[in-house]
């Protein structure tokens, strides 16, 4: 790198461009005719003359105050003025700066050296579409939540803010029904796994059922469940509460239809059920659940018909009766 070299002597010149012997440089504070000093030399320990006296060949050393800026006259030995000129003065903080051609493209320039006016490369590029990328980047600042960062430069802080705890540190590993691989960046659920999208969507059949329980014998799911009063007469009776049950019909006494929301696959399915609490004009405790044994027994996908029997005086009212559907 070059720069190019200030002038070491100044050398001063008449009209017809002679050199200016004896000439008298006159220098005040700009703007002003407040004398002002130059020096000698670089270090500022000796003051020049103000006028400064030329050599017989129009030159002196003059070295101005960095902090300052000069109004200067120029005058002839005889004291004829050949020119004025205001502020005068280093370089200001204004001026360009320019440097090495970046090496990189798109790359953002840094300033170096103890006078931080050198250009040099960064790891930092703005690509063309705007997206800046860097080698290395150290938060000193958190970029805050609600700007889309973490609210902290922590790994640590950043899990804690974003509800992550333990779990974003897990390595490759098995934990349970969870598979962790390529040191955390996959995370794969057994397929076998009890998951909420497996018990709660519409797709329950007998393989999500059955079939992964220890033991021989398969597991089959309730269809339909019901919990209602079957005091009153006519109507529907109240349902406490119900499970794929849309109301139950009263017929008569001790005589109800339970009506499915959803329908039944085929009428193949078991019924059971209790039934007991005070009502009527007995007190026994002999109540079964049954199926109407005589006449044409409503038994199809989309109800069945039970019984409240006492097993000594026949069909009561009872207020707490259940009955569930497996199928």
């Amino acid at each position: 790198m070059a720069i190019l070299t200030p002038m070491p002597v100044m050398q001063f010149f008449d009209d017809n461009g002679d050199p200016l012997a004896g000439g008298k440089l006159y220098t005040y504070e700009a703007g002003t005719t407040t004398p002002l000093a130059t020096y000698t030399d670089e270090g500022g320990g000796t003051a020049n003359t103000n006028p400064v006296i030329l050599d017989s060949a129009g030159r002196a050393n003059i070295w101005l105050v960095t902090t300052d800026l000069y109004y200067w006259e120029l005058e002839d030995s005889a004291g004829n003025q050949l020119w004025t000129a205001d502020n005068i003065g280093q370089l200001s903080g204004t001026a360009d700066v320019s440097g090495p051609a970046s090496s990189t493209d798109n790359a953002v320039v840094r300033f170096d050296g103890v006078t931080g006016k050198i250009i040099q490369n960064s790891s930092v590029t703005i690509s063309d579409g705007g997206a800046i990328s860097a080698t290395s980047l150290a938060l000193t600042t958190a970029l805050p939540l609600s700007s889309g960062g973490t609210g902290s430069t922590t790994a640590s802080g950043a899990r804690t803010n974003l509800g992550l705890g333990d779990l974003a540190t897990k390595g490759d590993g098995d934990y349970g029904d969870i598979t962790v691989s390529a040191s955390g960046a996959t995370w794969t659920i057994d397929a076998n796994a009890v998951t909420r999208t497996k018990i709660v969507n519409n797709a329950i059949n007998g393989e999500k059922l059955s079939g992964f329980q220890s033991g021989d014998a398969p597991v089959y799911g309730v269809r339909a469940f019901v919990c209602f009063d079957g005091t009153g007469a006519g109507g529907s009776r109240t349902v406490r509460s119900a499970g794929n049950v849309v109301s139950v019909t009263d017929n008569g006494t001790g005589n109800y239809t339970v009506n499915f929301d959803v329908a039944m696959p085929d009428a193949n399915y078991a019924t059971a059920g209790m039934a007991g609490g005070a009502g009527g004009t007995s007190t026994s405790n002999d109540i079964v659940v049954a199926i109407p044994s005589s006449g044409s027994p409503i038994y199809t996908v989309s109800a069945v018909q039970i019984l409240t029997v006492n097993a000594g005086s026949g069909n009561t009212d009872r207020p707490y009766v259940s009955v569930w559907v497996i199928r």
